[in-house]
Parts: structure tokens; C-alpha cells; sequence
């Protein structure tokens, strides 16, 4: 394995800016081991296991007894449980224990050279209704909390439960959305199932201002990298517009599955299933043509289609900078 040079950490605990993405692990080591914690020597033993193996230690926080590794190869990823036990085991016989530490809990990161979110691309994300796109983004906001806001749309529909003006949607009136058309205030607008919906230039400077929101509606505070959610209509608006983003459309692996995965639901009516399979059709033959240079993620298992966005979206956002 190629040996790995020592990094110097900023506060935030992430890579030099002339870093680029590595995968990334963090492991949280507790040792009751006859009924005193030795957590902290433990992961001393992780850290001379990792310098041995030539794996970059890149953050240690040894109050919660959480250290993060870094490295070039994918073998970390696989190999990172039976490397923790190995380590944790030797720091156990060394002790002269018969019970020794235990893995709390490990994960693994995507972890990137800062990204200067005031020269970063807004990221538009489309796909028709049923391929999880909602559950992939809330996905992407949880791996990385501080770095996306959304652009809180306006749309002419009704609220539905529990949504909230200003925080969910701007509903307003038909007469008001026209009125905002006809004044050239939107990036995109677009109709769909009788309503009409549109990202403001307003509420896309609000997110890298840092008054955006957070997928579940929280405010998104500090300069933050807008991310829009939207139909194709819309999606074609932006490709013409001044802020060139980068597209990702997220599909499902057939037709015939996103059926199924409609009518599981069991919230649409037959006429909202047929409409929006029509959609879905359109949507589909659209990727093939005119949006066959963007990013296409086939959400056929949730797992892997998320590493596939995650990295797409970050490999991108380092490459920028």
C-alpha cells in the first residue's frame, strides 16, 4: 500500500485544501474490560495500527473515544471492522484482560477538501414521483449538514397537513404567481397536476445568503449551496438560465416498478397513478435525449444509488475549488 503523508487538521476536522475525496471512517471504542475504561489506550492501539498498515489517521477525539481514518483505497471500507477488532484485541492481550474493548458503533464518510460554497454550482435534482428522490436527498442533507440549503419554492396549490407558509412552500394565489411571472422573478415555473410551482431569484439568493432551509424546513444558516427539487419543465428553464448548474436525474430501474412503488403507497388515485406514469414516461425519454450529458442515478437498491449521488455530488464540488 502507498504510503501516506502526515495532515495537518483545521478545526472542523476537515482534509487541506489540496486534498482531494477519500473514504472515510469513524469508529467510537468503548472498554468496560473489568470494569475500567481503557477507551483512550484503545485508541492509541487503533492509531499505531493504522500507522503500520499506512493508514492516515486524520482526527482523533479521544474524550468520546472517536478516531477517524482516512485512505486512497477502497480496502479500507471493507476491511475496516476486522482492522478494529485486530487492533482492539491486541490492546486487550497486551493488558493481560480476558475481556477487552468494544466497537460502539462505526461508520463510514465521505470526507473532502473545504468547499467554497459562494463560487459552488446550485445542484438540481429531478426525477419522477415514486423513484425515492426524497429519501435520497434527505440522505444527502444528513451526510452533510452544514453544506446545502433549499430555495423555498411558491406554488398556487393548498397546504396540505402540517405544512407551513414560508417554511415549506410560498403558497400563493394564481393572480400573485402570474403577476411574479409577468415581473421576470422566477429562475423556473412550471405546471403541474393543475398548479403551478417556481424557484424566485429571491429565495435562491436567500439560501447562499444563509436564509434558506434545511430539508425539514429548519433554517439553513450560513452561506450554503442551493439544491433545487423540481419537474423536467423546470429543469429545462434552468438550463438556459445564469446560474449553469449541475443536473442529476434520479430514475427508477422501469416503468413497471415505479408502478408498484406508486400504487404501494396507497395515496394516489388511479387518475393521479396513470398521470404521473405518464410523466414518469416523458421524464424518462427526456434523460435519453436532451439530458443524456447529465448525471442519471437509477435508484434500483437505496444504498448504492446513494453512494453513486454522494459521490457524484462531492467528487464535483472538490473539483471545483
Amino acid at each position: 500500500m502507498q504510503e501516506l503523508r502526515p495532515v495537518s487538521m483545521e478545526e472542523t476536522g476537515r482534509l487541506p485544501q489540496d486534498d482531494v475525496i477519500k473514504e472515510g471512517i469513524s469508529i467510537t471504542i468503548q472498554d468496560r474490560a473489568e470494569g475500567i475504561w481503557h477507551a483512550r489506550a484503545a485508541t492509541r492501539a487503533m492509531r499505531a495500527y493504522c500507522a503500520i498498515h499506512s493508514i492516515r489517521t486524520i482526527k482523533t477525539l479521544e474524550a468520546v473515544s472517536t478516531t477517524s481514518w482516512v485512505q486512497t483505497s477502497s480496502t479500507l471500507r471493507h476491511e475496516s471492522l476486522s482492522f478494529a477488532r485486530e487492533a482492539l484485541s491486541s490492546r486487550t492481550r497486551s493488558l493481560g484482560l480476558h475481556t477487552g474493548p468494544t466497537i460502539q458503533s462505526i461508520s463510514y464518510s465521505t470526507i473532502m477538501a473545504p468547499v467554497d460554497v459562494t463560487t459552488a454550482k446550485p445542484i438540481v435534482f429531478s426525477g419522477p414521483s415514486g423513484t425515492g428522490k426524497s429519501t435520497l436527498l434527505k440522505k444527502l442533507f444528513a451526510a452533510h449538514p452544514d453544506l446545502f440549503g433549499f430555495s423555498v419554492s411558491h406554488t398556487t396549490r393548498k397546504p396540505r397537513a402540517g405544512e407551513e407558509d414560508g417554511v415549506h412552500y410560498h403558497f400563493t394565489s394564481m393572480d400573485e404567481f402570474e403577476k411574479m411571472v409577468a415581473e421576470d422573478k422566477f429562475e423556473e415555473h412550471a405546471k403541474f397536476g393543475g398548479n403551478c410551482y417556481g424557484s424566485s431569484r429571491a429565495a435562491v439568493q436567500a439560501v447562499a445568503e444563509g436564509q434558506g432551509k434545511s430539508i425539514d424546513g429548519s433554517p439553513a444558516q450560513g452561506h450554503r449551496i442551493c439544491i433545487f427539487d423540481i419537474e423536467m419543465e423546470g429543469v429545462k428553464q434552468l438550463k438556459k438560465s445564469r446560474l449553469d448548474p449541475r443536473i442529476c436525474f434520479i430514475q427508477p430501474p422501469d416503468v413497471q416498478t415505479l408502478e408498484q412503488r406508486l400504487r404501494g403507497r396507497g395515496t394516489d388515485s388511479e387518475d393521479s397513478i396513470q398521470k404521473r406514469l405518464a410523466q414518469a414516461k416523458n421524464e424518462i425519454e427526456y434523460c435519453k435525449t436532451e439530458g443524456k450529458d447529465d448525471k442519471v442515478v437509477v435508484n434500483d437498491d437505496l444504498d448504492r444509488a446513494f453512494k453513486e449521488l454522494d459521490e457524484w455530488v462531492m467528487k464535483d464540488l472538490s473539483s471545483q475549488n
